[in-house]
């Protein structure tokens, strides 16, 4: 499992506060964060290229969850 985030706070950070709310357990499910504020540019600008080049993966191998309908 991965998240892609459009946010200021780096990855260790935003690891923590998810480590913080949702607990350790729910935490170590997680294989990578991806912050738009380590890769200097948003989901918007291209952060999804990055992703799939780093995972070595195609579009078609992920599946994607937003919290934001409109975007």
């Amino acid at each position: 499992m991965i998240i892609v985030s459009d946010t200021y706070l780096d990855e260790a950070r935003l690891r923590a506060l998810i480590a913080a709310s949702a607990g350790p357990d729910i935490a170590a499910l997680i294989d990578r964060i991806f912050c738009s504020s380590d890769h200097r540019r948003s989901k918007h600008e291209g952060l999804f290229t990055d992703v799939l080049r780093l995972l070595d993966v195609s579009p078609t191998d992920l599946l994607h969850l937003g919290d934001n309908e409109a975007a």
